[in-house]
């Protein structure tokens, strides 16, 4: 939570020292974030409109000169927002570090877009870097930059692709539930489940257009044209978030998992025993759990073939098979699982023998 401009203030231009209060929740929030409840995972940075505002400058400040977190960053949606590139380039505008995401599974950079459906007008919110920065954030500004677009769809190779549209079915409240009847001309779709997946489709593709660069939609087939809303210096922004929802939650979950991929715990199994002649199990077996990564292990279960030894909350994971449980002269199988505090598995195992 942080304190917010009111819609009234934002449509009057807002002001650098309301955004620096803002921004100021944001900073407290996730220093406090990193220091308890973090514990080393990966994380996805999530904003629209004033909250990219908010991102982008924690992103500038915060995330992206730090080569530890910036590690642990899948990606960040900021939608809505204005993040800026310098000319021709997918970085060097709000981040010297974090790129932009160009490809699928990437992980480590940023999605941006501002929706229109038709030329951004001169006067446009988004889409175009201002000529100076007024947020006091000292953002980047002027003809050196440009504002990126991502096409969630296509991250690749910006083809103009069909989105998956997501809305939730209940109306919207207050001034935004009316902004939104007039960017659908009537009534928002609606369903009786929770959410909803429109009979309106429509393609996307990022576009420069008189020196705006944003995600040009076009109906298929009957869809019915989206109104710009409240007026049309700002396009559809109110339909950032869910034009391809679906895009973005498949994006997403593959940059998760590739971080997932590339990110293994660096933990291994440790064996301890007297050996005899052909290095077989002699004496008493001690287990235990080691590595880069073994104070993130929040628990492990050792398992002799596939009986359970012990399951371990408490570090520092050890335990002894006493020499009687082992059959002589048979191979064993020893297995550990190991689940670290941020919810990734790891399996260990080995296989040992015995002394007759």
């Amino acid at each position: 939570m942080y304190r917010q401009q009111t819609l009234a203030a934002l449509a009057g231009g807002g002001s650098a020292e309301a955004l620096q209060l803002a921004y100021s929740d944001i900073e407290e929030a996730w220093l406090e974030y990193l220091r308890r409840h973090n514990d080393g995972r990966g994380f996805v940075l999530l904003g629209h409109s004033q909250g990219t505002r908010m991102l982008r400058q924690l992103l500038r400040k915060v995330i992206d000169p730090d080569a530890t977190v910036r590690r642990r960053l899948i990606s960040g949606v900021l939608l809505g927002g204005n993040v800026t590139v310098r000319k021709g380039s997918t970085a060097g505008g709000d981040f010297q570090n974090v790129p932009a995401c160009t490809r699928e599974a990437q992980t480590g950079c940023v999605f941006a877009w501002s929706t229109f459906n038709e030329t951004p007008p001169s006067n446009s919110r988004y889409g175009r870097v201002p000529a100076q920065d007024t947020s006091g954030f000292g953002l980047p500004a002027g003809p050196d930059y440009e504002v990126l677009c991502t096409n969630p769809a296509s991250p690749a190779a910006n083809e103009r692709t069909p989105l998956t549209t997501y809305l939730r079915s209940e109306p919207y409240p207050g001034v935004l539930g009316a902004l939104l009847v007039q960017m659908y001309g009537g009534p928002q779709p609606s369903a009786p489940t929770p959410w909803l997946q429109p009979a309106d489709r429509y393609t996307g593709r990022c576009e420069q257009r008189d020196g705006a660069n944003v995600l040009m939609i076009e109906p298929i087939g009957n869809a019915r044209k989206l109104n710009p809303a409240p007026d049309p210096s700002w396009g559809l922004h109110l339909a950032d978030g869910n034009i391809a929802l679906g895009d973005l939650v498949g994006e997403v979950r593959k940059q998760a998992t590739a971080y997932g991929q590339a990110q293994r715990p660096r933990v291994r199994m440790t064996t301890v025993y007297g050996r005899g002649r052909g290095r077989c199990v002699r004496g008493n077996l001690r287990l235990g759990v080691a590595g880069a990564d073994v104070r993130s292990v929040r628990r492990t279960e050792f398992r002799l073939a596939r009986r359970l030894v012990i399951r371990d909350r408490v570090a520092p994971f050890k335990t002894t098979i006493k020499r009687s449980r082992l059959k002589r002269g048979i191979r064993f199988r020893i297995r550990a699982a190991v689940t670290m505090v941020d919810g990734r598995a790891v399996r260990l195992g080995k296989t040992l023998r015995a002394c007759r």
